[in-house]
């Protein structure tokens, strides 16, 4: 059982906590349909789902059951979810409803945003200074907007920032914010500091504080500077101007942002929103910037976490239950899972566990892999899960190819410490649709030796690239649905695919239809074509 301290002192007790399945919840919560599990934090977990009633795609995030002094939690819980829904802002993620089960586990719905993480986004595109100084203006207005209805965020961070699919912002994880002002309700836990280190204004490490909005300002400086440079400001820090060609002016709202002393910074965002504006009108003379490298963003931003300054922590074991990785299009909903469920005691622990680890560059805690492991499979799955895929292994004690649920390995955490080799790679939450991407995926899948099954479902390259996927003698099952490649220039790479025995399309993506489908099966004798429509 878990323990934290509610508002005013009182213990509240959380019951080990194991995500239900989206069965479970469909009987649990009958106004919505649950379609999708998306990811576990630290304070619950989240599903996407649809809302009958308005047949509208939603994301839920279902709390632990409070097994001591519940009423005062219901309580705290339901003024929460009364001030997070007077965010109603286009730059904010919304919450639309809340309630509670019949066994007593209370939910929020919010909106799902259909994007990217900034965080993820930063690290297979990073944007030009006109993006840049656009996204921080956004996220500005926003936190603007908050901190008039009396609410500090309190964990702004590239991770929390979303971006849909056509460019706008949407701050996340609010579920982390103190209510000040009027109302003046605290919704953590006492002792525990909330934030994540990299981000985290220095008067949010001291209890004897108080925190207000300007914490937000601290955290807003060191995500510029990263957002600029690739890099989390630390120690003694060169000027973003120097370390990426940036205009000095960045320099100049970053170092005031981040002052140690609130007193001494932007006093309110709309300060800060003024000189960005002044900037981004002179945003495409940057003649000597240089966008961050993949190298750069390689180990930026870490998972927030709960540091105590007291005796209660709170700790959420998986219990058997994996982590999911970021997705395109339910990104929204899995930022808003809160924290990490990573605690600091003395080290890094990962869910309560009691091996010291230390913070990994994906937010996740990094580990020791035994040395047996062959370099060359580790080397592919390091690159499918830094693209937002996933994959699927065996290992000496299973040799079944095993695929779906607690198979699929979707974070560094997860991949064996036993030598493995890798049988089947996706990329289709996050499609590729750079050629040099599909390149590389296949000479390390070729050097590997291991791939028999290769999911690229909504790849967008061009058909000539299709090429590359001939280099794989092991490749036996394909899948090419929601793509448009699949065509009469794309026939002659995919007949020189020899050991293909699957090819899985889409029969509506197809330009001729069943005419397509019977070339396929006539050009590919071999191999089962299957319609996904």
């Amino acid at each position: 059982m878990q323990q934290a301290n509610d508002h005013g002192g009182e213990a509240v007790h959380f019951e080990p906590f194991i995500p239900p399945s989206t069965e479970e919840l469909d009987a649990l919560i009958p106004s919505y349909k649950f379609v999708q599990f998306i990811e576990r934090g630290g304070m619950g977990a989240v599903y996407k789902a649809v809302q009958k009633s308005l047949n509208r795609i939603v994301a839920v995030k279902l709390l632990p059951l409070v097994n001591r002094n519940k009423e005062s939690f219901a309580e705290r819980f339901k003024r929460e979810a009364h001030a997070l829904a007077q965010l109603n802002h286009p730059h904010i993620v919304a919450v639309h409803d809340f309630g509670e089960t019949a066994d007593g586990q209370m939910y929020y719905v919010m909106e799902f945003v259909a994007g990217m993480d900034l965080q993820h986004l930063l690290r297979r595109d990073p944007p030009e200074p006109k993006q840049i100084l656009k996204i921080i203006t956004q996220v500005c207005e926003a936190l603007q907007f908050a901190h008039e209805q009396g609410i500090v965020h309190r964990d702004i961070k590239p991770a929390n920032i979303l971006v849909d699919e056509r460019g706008n912002v949407k701050v996340a994880d609010f579920g982390l914010a103190k209510v000040v002002g009027p109302q003046s309700v605290d919704y953590t836990a006492t002792g525990m500091t909330i934030g994540t280190p990299d981000y985290i204004a220095p008067e949010a490490l001291d209890q004897t504080k108080n925190i207000d909005h300007r914490a937000d300002i601290y955290s807003l400086g060191v995500m510029i500077y990263e957002l600029f440079t690739g890099h989390v400001p630390k120690g003694v820090w060169e000027p973003p101007s120097i370390r990426s060609g940036a205009d000095k002016g960045i320099d100049a709202v970053v170092s005031k942002a981040m002052q140690n002393n609130p007193e001494k910074r932007y006093q309110h965002v709309r300060d800060m929103t003024q000189v960005l504006e002044k900037l981004f009108k002179n945003s495409d003379n940057w003649k000597n910037f240089r966008r961050p490298s993949r190298s750069d963003l390689a180990g930026t931003a870490g998972a927030a976490v709960r540091i105590p300054t007291g005796a209660d922590t709170i700790r959420m074991p998986q219990r058997g239950q994996p982590k999911r990785r970021l997705v395109w299009g339910a990104a929204a909903a899995m930022v808003l899972a809160g924290a990490a469920g990573m605690v600091w005691q003395g080290g890094w622990r990962n869910d309560g566990q009691s091996r010291e680890t230390t913070a990994g560059s994906s937010g996740e805690p990094s580990r020791e892999v035994a040395s047996t492991v062959a370099p060359e499979q580790m080397r592919l799955a390091e690159w499918v899960l830094a693209h937002e895929g996933f994959l699927n292994v065996k290992t000496a004690s299973s040799q079944e190819e095993l695929m779906g649920g607690r198979f699929d390995i979707q974070n560094a955490v997860e991949i064996p410490s036993e030598p493995f080799t890798v049988w089947r790679v996706s990329l289709s939450t996050v499609p590729i649709k750079l050629e040099e991407d599909l390149k590389v995926l296949t000479q390390l899948a070729l050097e590997a030796g291991t791939v028999t099954n290769l999911c690229l479902r909504g790849m967008e390259v061009p058909v000539s690239a299709l090429a590359y996927l001939t280099s794989l003698p092991t490749l036996k099952n394909l899948d090419l649905s929601s793509t448009s490649l699949v065509t009469d220039d794309s026939i002659q790479h995919l007949v020189a695919c020899r050991s293909l025995r699957a090819l899985r399309i889409s029969k509506n993506r197809l330009a001729a239809g069943d005419t397509m489908m019977e070339k396929l099966g006539v050009m590919l004798p071999q191999c089962k074509i299957i319609s996904s429509d």
